[in-house]
């Protein structure tokens, strides 16, 4: 009798490790066949004992045979299934792709029933997908979370890493945690080159000149088509500018005007080139004191600086206002409220907020964040 090999079966049987082999192997050469063990075929091929036949046949050992009965091969794979889901340690990887083969096959049969032994069990055809969760929850003995993880997973990575997934050299929570630092960064990048396309076509400028001007750059800490998640400062979701760029733009200012130019540590030295170039001279240095802790590579900050410059002789109503600033921190780079009722309080005149986040009363707004509905110009 001629005893054949179907390769469509052999990727149901997880392999063996090296030392699982040996061992395998050794036991047989040492003990011989089993009397309680044999190969089991259908249709003259191989269903269960593909090791122990691929050992007797290379150390021509005899071995026992057992013929079993199935309608088709459908019928053999989920045999071959339940049969593998007993009998070994199997790892998270081959669980699950033993599970999905399963509910394939049974989808196919369109019997939809995952349960062991032919039991009535949940449908899984035609029914929404959190039911399909809980019945592979049920198949693999997971929490219907790590269900849902080892899906993204399955759909989303290569079959390299679906075959480390198996091998057990990854889990599927660190695939999950990398697609989808993948998908944040093309999320970022693909915001960024929109809001590029939209200040390539050109935002309304500014009308006129004006009295004060507060101006927050999009300093470049990274490169806009770079993500990098473990950097010492958050990534922006908005394009940023290098000094070159930031210095070349003509601010509106009257002959006489107050600017407030919001920097870090990191851009401190540039921002006084800035103020050289735009023709301002530094007054005084406001200094924004967080109520957190943020990050950093030497020092962990908790505060950012705005300096205050002037050109000509503006208005300056001066009261006991210090250099410091006391304030919670708000949404990434937006500034804090109680800074624009100071700037009001102190400046006199038509003010415009450069790089705005958002409207504010009695202030013109410039800059690609501020949602259309809320661009004003006074």
């Amino acid at each position: 009798m001629e005893i054949k090999i179907n390769e469509e079966f052999k990727k149901l049987i997880p392999p063996l490790t090296d030392e699982e082999y040996n061992q395998l192997e050794e036991n047989i050469k040492n003990y011989g066949w089993r009397d309680d063990s044999a190969i089991i075929l259908w249709n003259n091929t191989i269903i269960d004992g593909h090791h122990r036949y691929k050992i007797c046949s290379e150390n021509n050992i005899k071995f026992k045979t057992i013929f079993m009965n199935f309608d088709n091969e459908n019928e053999v794979k989920l045999w071959m299934i339940n049969e593998q889901k007993g009998r070994r340690n199997l790892t998270d990887g081959w669980k699950w792709e033993l599970a999905q083969t399963k509910k394939e096959l049974l989808l196919e049969k369109g019997r939809g029933n995952m349960s062991e032994g032919g039991k009535e069990g949940l449908s899984i055809v035609d029914k929404p997908l959190h039911n399909t969760q809980l019945e592979m929850a049920k198949e693999t003995g997971w929490s219907s979370g790590k269900v849902a993880t080892a899906d993204v997973v399955w759909k989303k990575a290569d079959e390299e890493t679906k075959s480390k997934i198996k091998d057990g050299e990854l889990t599927f929570n660190q695939v999950y945690t990398e697609i989808k630092k993948e998908e944040k960064k093309e999320e970022r990048i693909n915001k960024i080159k929109q809001q590029r396309e939209k200040l390539e076509k050109g935002l309304e400028e500014p009308e006129g000149d004006f009295d004060v001007l507060v101006i927050d750059p999009p300093w470049r800490y990274h490169d806009d088509n770079v993500y990098d998640s473990e950097g010492f400062r958050g990534v922006t979701d908005y394009p940023t500018m290098s000094v070159e760029e930031i210095k070349a733009i003509e601010l509106p200012a009257k002959e006489n005007c107050v600017l407030w130019l919001w920097t870090t540590h990191r851009f401190m030295r540039h921002s006084f080139t800035l103020l050289d170039t735009w023709g301002f001279e530094e007054k005084a240095i406001l200094t924004w004191c967080k109520n957190k802790m943020g990050i950093g590579r030497w020092l962990r900050s908790k505060s950012e600086f705005c300096i205050m410059a002037v050109k000509g002789k503006p208005t300056i109503n001066l009261t006991n206002q210090t250099t410091i600033l006391n304030a919670d921190a708000t949404k990434h780079s937006e500034k804090p409220d109680v800074f624009y009722e100071m700037v009001e309080k102190l400046c006199v005149g038509r003010r415009l907020d450069y790089f705005a986040r958002k409207k504010r009363e009695g202030w013109a707004v410039f800059g690609d964040e501020v949602p259309k509905n809320e661009t004003k110009r006074n």
